[in-house]
């Protein structure tokens, strides 16, 4: 599962990585401003909303 969402100059992006799930905001720069780990699918989705809310 890989999800990738562009918003205001960010993009918001969720990648598989290392049996868990990486959710990350790169700025226009490609600059990682915010990163969070999760172990299973349904926390990672959670975890990419809430990164789309604070940008």
């Amino acid at each position: 599962m890989a999800i990738r969402t562009i918003k205001h100059g960010y993009v918001v992006t969720t990648y598989p990585c290392n049996n868990g799930y990486i959710s990350e905001v790169i700025n226009k720069y490609g600059v990682s401003e915010k990163c969070k780990y999760s172990f299973n699918v349904m926390e990672a989705k959670e975890k990419h909303n809430k990164l789309l809310k604070t940008v």
